[in-house]
């Protein structure tokens, strides 16, 4: 779980940092809030853990617009091009991160298509945060977690 964690942070950094020069600060409250956008993708295999990335509203706004620099206006609701903004940063962030975990499994790590929660739902009932790192930026608050099924 840690090195899932490492890689999935690490990645998290390039994107913001790296690419788009906002810098993450690690959030204090240490809280498992859902935001406005939450997405969660699944990695697949020996790991089979979902991912949840839950991001308020600036900052979706601002990843939405980093994803979108030069298109022009889209045509179409605001709040589902800015959920898919979010489900395609989560994705590119696990693909890579795909990378530095695949030694934990030789057959591969797949990854699942997103899943958009809507702002009022939570994570499904029958699952925990495994381990969760939140983030503050200039734009907002992002939370990554990691979940596990409950047991039966």
């Amino acid at each position: 779980v840690a090195l899932v964690m490492h890689a999935i942070v690490a990645n998290t950094r390039e994107f913001f940092e790296g690419e788009h020069g906002v810098p993450l600060h690690d959030d204090v409250a240490d809280n498992q809030s859902l935001f406005g956008a939450t997405v969660m993708i699944a990695l697949q295999g020996r790991i089979d853990m979902p991912v949840a990335f839950s991001v308020q509203d600036d900052l979706a706004d601002a990843v939405y617009g980093w994803m979108t620099e030069g298109f022009g206006a889209l045509a179409g609701d605001v709040q589902e091009h800015r959920n898919s903004a979010v489900a395609e940063l989560l994705n590119t962030v696990l693909g890579q991160s795909t990378v530095d975990l695949q030694h934990l499994d030789q057959q591969g790590i797949g990854l699942t298509p997103p899943v958009v929660l809507d702002g009022a739902e939570t994570l499904p009932a029958n699952t925990f945060v495994r381990c969760q790192r939140g983030f503050v930026t200039e734009y907002g608050r992002l939370n990554i977690m990691l979940i596990e099924p409950l047991e039966s």
